[in-house]
């Protein structure tokens, strides 16, 4: 879940939505977010949830390095973490996570 949380804090979320990023400052943090997303991807013992929550954060940014339709990545995120929750049904932090985008 290390991986995940370094993932999760560089990307955008409620309180430093992408569109207010600085200029430059989102082809910064990709690259460490897709390192991140990948190294959690690669963990051993991660739990079915966890990995889960991964591949949410992997919907949330553009597989294109010049896409900027940040609303698209917020609804890919959202999408992904419902799955998550209508799947697997957990605990309400998970729900909170999913609300936060």
């Amino acid at each position: 879940m290390g991986y995940w949380g370094i993932a999760y804090a560089l990307g955008g979320d409620y309180n430093h939505q992408w569109m207010l990023f600085g200029v430059g400052e989102i082809d910064m943090v990709l690259p460490r977010i897709k390192e991140a997303v990948g190294n959690g991807n690669k963990a051993t013992g991660a739990s079915k949830l966890e990995r889960a929550l991964m591949n949410a954060l992997d919907a949330r940014v553009p597989a294109d390095e010049e896409d900027r339709d940040y609303a698209a990545w917020d609804k890919r995120y959202m999408d992904a973490m419902r799955a998550i929750y209508e799947k697997i049904r957990t605990t309400s932090t998970l729900l909170r996570c999913m609300l936060n985008r």
